[in-house]
């Protein structure tokens, strides 16, 4: 029976251990937002006031900074290859600060200006395929040639919709431009929405910390609880988001929580005192989250129990 027990006891703390996050970075540099590549080869970062892209192994290795523009790692999005970056900088110019749009090449260490510059870009770029980028100036959709692709598969343009905040709302916009704005009525601002992989669903925030998710056209609203910055697994099946607390001036706690698609089976992944918590990103294989604790700036990988 001890022996049986003994077995039992290595066996769950063997399985504890495998569930442990890793440590990525080692808090020299506080880092935030990380954001894995759809091939899984590197996970993007940033530091204070979202300045300059870092890229990093999933093992932590080959770290290095890719660019120190201004303001350019806030929702920096990857292209589908993940080779390219794109993000919205900012420039200082005669004591006035603009805003660009710029790509990122990982290969070659270089980085191109895709728009003139802005005093006001309140969009954030998305790749809308693997050579165009989309976001929305003066009310209205921009496409933006960015990246000459010469393999046939890469000219492919996906049949997928982005999703924009606008003042407005909600609005898709299509491969071939054309743009629709969703009927919702919320009670608050509409933030941090996001495309299920399979392009039927919406899952977004109202300011104020709750979740929803809508059908593709924005009926079927469906209220998923309390959360903040929701973000689909791959497969669509669970939801990342984290759940913050703070006194009105600061953040006092913060954790990372998965749950299914419908909002039931939530589960803490960090549950921990004390530690800040945020910014997570899926792995392509849907077994591992990212994500950085503003308590020192260190980055963590998580293996994933789903619910």
């Amino acid at each position: 029976m001890k022996k049986f027990f003994l077995i039992y006891l290595i066996m769950n703390l063997t399985s504890l251990l495998a569930q442990a996050p890793v440590r990525l970075t080692d808090g020299a540099t506080p880092f935030l937002q990380p954001v894995w590549s759809p091939t899984g080869e590197w996970i993007a970062l940033t530091t204070s006031k979202y300045d300059g892209i870092w890229l990093i192994k999933p093992d932590g290795s080959e770290l290095h900074q890719l660019t120190d523009d201004l303001a350019v790692g806030y929702k920096m999005c990857w292209s589908n290859d993940g080779k390219f970056l794109v993000g919205r900088a900012a420039q200082v110019q005669n004591r006035r600060r603009w805003h660009v749009v710029k790509i990122y090449d990982t290969i070659t260490k270089t980085s191109k200006a895709i728009s003139e510059p802005r005093k006001q870009m309140p969009s954030l770029p998305q790749w809308l395929d693997n050579e165009r980028v989309a976001l929305i100036l003066d009310n209205k959709p921009a496409i933006i040639k960015a990246v000459a692709a010469n393999d046939r598969t890469l000219r492919m343009f996906s049949n997928r919709a982005l999703v924009f905040m606008t003042q407005n709302g909600l609005s898709l916009t299509t491969a071939a431009g054309e743009t629709t704005k969703l009927p919702l009525r919320p009670s608050g601002q509409i933030i941090n929405a996001e495309l299920s992989p399979s392009g039927d669903r919406i899952v977004f925030e109202e300011l104020g910390s709750q979740l929803f998710s809508c059908a593709l056209e924005g009926s079927d609203i469906r209220p998923l609880g309390r959360g903040e910055r929701p973000h689909w697994s791959p497969e669509g099946q669970y939801i990342a988001f984290m759940q913050a607390e703070d006194d009105g001036h600061r953040i006092m706690h913060a954790d990372i929580y998965i749950m299914n698609h419908d909002g039931t089976n939530r589960m803490n992944l960090t549950n921990s005192a004390g530690r800040l918590e945020m910014n997570s990103s899926w792995a392509p294989d849907g077994k591992r989250l990212v994500f950085d604790d503003r308590t020192d700036g260190v980055i963590w990988v998580m293996p994933v129990a789903t619910p």
